[in-house]
């Protein structure tokens, strides 16, 4: 991920319990942040951006790839004759095909009830025979 050695970065500061880095030359910053800082910034050189700038970006976008990883987190939630399973699964075709696989593919199981959630929100659920979805939209 990020190169830790002393002579690339800066220092390394505990912030919101997670080490974050700054770098303190332009050559030490990677090539895939490189990318990033020129896109953010529509700049053709990294060395033209000041440097605290460069480690703002860097920052921002370690911590939307955080957030970004708990959208990957897909619980299939499953009550069947009274027995409730819950499977966990980082990839959305793999939760929807056990949801599918738990109702009945063809001939549709009424007795089942089945909850799909993403990041602890509900996408859908199969209750009574019938499809329930979460909200669409945050004005709803």
């Amino acid at each position: 991920m990020l190169d830790k050695s002393p002579q690339a970065c800066h220092n390394m500061i505990l912030n919101d319990e997670r080490l974050t880095m700054e770098y303190r030359r332009h050559e030490d910053i990677p090539a895939k942040y490189r990318r990033i800082i020129l896109d953010e910034t529509l700049s053709k050189r990294v060395s033209k951006i000041p440097l605290a700038t460069c480690n703002e970006i860097i920052k921002e976008h370690l911590e939307e790839e955080e957030v970004m990883e708990s959208l990957r987190d897909f619980e299939v939630i499953i009550v069947k004759n009274g027995k409730k399973v819950v499977m966990r699964s980082k990839d959305p075709g793999s939760a929807l095909a056990e949801l599918d696989k738990a109702i009945g593919y063809l001939e549709k199981d009424v007795s089942v009830v089945a909850v799909l959630r993403q990041a602890g929100r509900l996408i859908k659920a199969y209750v009574k025979g019938k499809w329930v979805y979460g909200r669409v939209s945050i004005y709803d």
